[in-house]
């Protein structure tokens, strides 16, 4: 604000006080700010102590409030983000299997320096011997002799669901640090283990902050893929329209038992039904809850299959499901008994004879009753010298 003093405010108005920070390294600051109002023609506001014990003496306070005063402590605190279209840290790892990998991050502008941040995160490949963790360097923190660590490091979930996915699936160790004093580079060194028991891919931030105030986010990403399925369950068909079910029994991996849902992922085929769909698996200690899979083939043809998913909040199950098509028994004929007759001595009909010996024309004709072929009578006269033949 240009104007902070004398600026008047009308009854029922709203004044905006913007606050900017600018910081040049990565500490730390602190400010207050103060807001002080009074009236504009100089007069005092009449104000009542709600505490009775004040001596009436004390309630006058010189005829009234000449000024109120709000105080407002702030603190900033610099943060480095990596720039707009750097992907983030990708660590993958097959579901129901376990991987560990070293992360190396890149902490700029911890001193003053004219060097940038020529990059953010790294993973590397664990060599599978964990290095002894070093002692984080001790820095001064304002006047004080005490010492503290140089950093501090968590995980940020945008939200609960994925904290719980990812909570007991991640651990993040810190293994080691190595600072330049000329670029005021500062790159940590951390061991993750990710050890996930079913799919997913989840987007998280991993928070760096100094002693100093400063603050350092890197963008990581972790994707489990599709596990290995525990088993292949065939069921064969009764017949066409006909239902055949398979059950088993199935345990949560703790002491108590968990909700669980059960479906058929994407593009099983619809013949196969599961019971129950929601429920509650029975504790290691029992045997387990019941879990029905059911088979009903509408036609014949390719042989039908599905995948099963059985999921809890910490756990998933695969089981790859076929269906074996009753074989196809083709109908019996049994022949007619007694001699059939030979097709070479069939009797054929000489149409046209037929018609030469009919007379009359049919009842349906235009001419009932005429004679079918007109006959003419020719008078021959024999010459004596010719020979007719007729």
């Amino acid at each position: 604000m240009k104007q902070t003093e004398d600026i008047e405010i009308g009854p029922k108005s709203t004044l905006d006080i913007p606050i900017s920070f600018s910081p040049d390294n990565m500490s730390k600051k602190e400010a207050i700010v103060t807001i002080a109002i009074r009236r504009r023609d100089g007069t005092n506001w009449q104000y009542e102590f709600q505490n009775k014990n004040v001596n009436a003496s004390d309630q006058q306070m010189d005829g009234g409030v000449q000024q109120i005063t709000w105080t407002y402590p702030i603190r900033a605190f610099p943060e480095v983000k990596p720039p707009t279209g750097v992907p983030p840290v990708e660590v993958r790892c097959q579901a129901r299997m376990r991987m560990e990998e070293r992360l190396e991050v890149l902490l700029a502008g911890l001193v003053p320096s004219s060097a940038g941040l020529k990059r953010g995160a790294k993973p590397k490949p664990s060599t599978g011997s964990l290095d002894k963790p070093e002692t984080p360097e001790k820095v001064v923190i304002g006047e004080s002799l005490s010492g503290a660590p140089a950093f501090t490091y968590e995980i940020i979930y945008p939200n609960d669901d994925v904290k719980g996915d990812l909570s007991p699936a991640v651990a993040l160790t810190y293994v080691r640090h190595l600072r330049d004093r000329i670029t005021g580079l500062v790159m940590l060194v951390f061991n993750i283990i990710f050890s996930p028991y079913k799919m997913m891919n989840h987007h998280v931030e991993l928070l760096v902050q100094s002693a100093l105030g400063g603050q350092w986010r890197f963008p990581l990403q972790f994707v489990a893929t599709e596990a290995v399925p525990d088993d292949t369950i065939i069921i064969e068909a009764a017949g066409l329209n006909k239902e055949s079910s398979v059950g088993f029994r199935l345990n949560s991996q703790t002491s108590h038992p968990v909700p669980y849902a059960a479906f058929f992922v994407e593009g099983s085929d619809s013949d196969f039904r599961v019971t129950p769909q929601t429920g509650e698996l029975l504790p290691v200690s029992s045997n387990g809850s019941l879990i029905t899979v059911s088979f009903m083939p509408q036609k014949y043809g390719k042989l039908p299959r599905a995948k099963l998913v059985i999921q809890t909040m910490d756990m998933q199950w695969t089981y790859n499901i076929q269906g074996a098509l009753p074989s196809y028994t083709p109908p019996t004929y049994t022949p007619k008994a007694g001699p059939h007759p030979d097709p070479r001595k069939r009797h054929h009909i000489n149409f046209v004879r037929q018609n030469l010996h009919v007379v009359t024309t049919a009842t349906s004709s235009p001419l009932k009753g005429g004679p079918v072929v007109r006959r003419t009578k020719y008078r021959v006269t024999a010459q004596p010298t010719q020979t007719a033949v007729i």
